[in-house]
């Protein structure tokens, strides 16, 4: 999956958890002072992206000791979330 298509992706999984009470772009913070997702919605935003990385036939790993140490600046916006699933995308 490249980063556009895993952007769209992304946007549209926070679209489908917010019920359309919400609408995401690349830019939107994911963390940090002026998020606007809460660490729950972060949470099932990891959950939905594993399940689409098996359908695309790569694990999504965003909970191992290496995940975690990147997380600073993965979960920073919706950019950066779709660069590190691309990035796993492309390297399976």
């Amino acid at each position: 999956m490249d980063l556009e298509q895993s952007k769209a992706a992304i946007i549209q999984i926070i679209g489908d958890l917010a019920k359309g009470q919400f609408h995401a772009t690349e830019d939107t913070k994911l963390s940090g002072p002026g998020s606007s997702i809460d660490s729950l919605r972060i949470l099932e935003v990891c959950i939905a992206l594993e399940s689409l990385a098996e359908k695309q036939g790569f694990t999504f790993d965003w909970t191992s000791d290496q995940a975690m140490a990147r997380s600073a600046t993965v979960f920073q916006t919706v950019a950066s979330l779709a660069q590190d699933f691309a990035t796993q995308s492309k390297a399976s």
